[in-house]
């Protein structure tokens, strides 16, 4: 059960790093391309 709850919450906090790191790349590409 915990095992099972660990679990989700690093899913959900490579989720997290994750959509960070696209809104970052994003944000880069936007300052470039200006």
């Amino acid at each position: 059960m915990s095992s099972i709850g660990f679990t989700s919450l690093r899913a959900i906090d490579r989720l997290i790093h994750a959509s960070t790191d696209h809104h970052r790349r994003a944000a880069a590409y936007r300052s470039s391309a200006l």
